[in-house]
């Protein structure tokens, strides 16, 4: 959660191990399938920022909670961006509709965009999630669709 600051805390183990258990119930009992795991900033990028940059997604992935990309992949991809730039707005924003980001392809970095963006990279790519596109995220994104 976030303090009235603004700034972001870490979830307890216990914290973590409660959720897993609920997660794990939830899919169990309802049959959810792991790819529909997602925060509510993946659902609502442009109301919603929660659960944050600090949730766990990939300790709930490695449960089968979730998913996630192929590393080697991903590094192969941010190798190339660096070198050859970037793909197209329009082409990032239709691999973020691919992955399940409700965006407009306008072709523009608008700010549904950007806050689509910065979802998507708090949830794959913690470290820095300000919404712009960068080699990492892009190279995440793509990794993840082939996943």
């Amino acid at each position: 959660g976030r303090d009235p600051q603004g700034n972001w805390h870490a979830y307890s183990p216990e914290q973590i191990e409660l959720v897993i258990a609920l997660i794990k119930d939830l899919v169990q009992r309802h049959k959810i399938s792991p790819g529909n795991i997602v925060g509510h900033s993946d659902i609502a990028p442009q109301r919603k920022i929660d659960p944050g940059p600090l949730f766990p997604w990939h300790t709930l992935a490695e449960q089968g909670l979730g998913r996630w990309y192929n590393v080697e992949a991903a590094q192969k991809y941010t190798q190339h961006f660096q070198q050859h730039g970037l793909p197209s707005n329009k082409t990032l924003q239709q691999w973020l509709k691919q992955a399940g980001y409700a965006i407009d392809l306008t072709g523009h970095w608008d700010l549904p965009t950007k806050n689509s963006w910065a979802a998507f990279q708090m949830h794959f790519r913690p470290k820095r999630y300000d919404g712009l596109p960068d080699a990492e995220s892009a190279a995440i994104l793509k990794a993840l669709l082939e996943n």
